[in-house]
């Protein structure tokens, strides 16, 4: 193995951690992997009360629906994320 040398910035900012990037970054899948019959609003209920730590359920929930806004799919939150095949969601709501 050859030597590097280098850093690492997030948004101009210089990480003295590495470690400090999974509260920044995540890992986004190319192929869905969600489950067609919830709706919007339920998968991200679900993927806040699995993964946000040190939160309560409230506040998990106030997270999630926030996310909704910061989106702007707040229209869709309600709507079942469907197959890629037809219903539900569009391609680009559902990513």
């Amino acid at each position: 193995i050859l030597p590097s040398h280098g850093s690492i910035v997030f948004n101009g900012v210089p990480l003295d951690n590495v470690a400090s990037l999974n509260q920044r970054l995540a890992y986004v899948m190319q192929q869905d992997a969600h489950l067609p019959n919830l709706t919007c609003r339920e998968v991200l209920h679900y993927a806040a009360l699995l993964k946000l730590r040190g939160l309560t359920t409230e506040q998990k929930m106030q997270r999630a629906e926030a996310m909704l806004l910061e989106l702007g799919i707040e229209a869709c939150g309600d709507t079942r994320i469907g197959k890629p095949e037809g219903g539900g969601l569009s391609g680009g709501e559902r990513k």
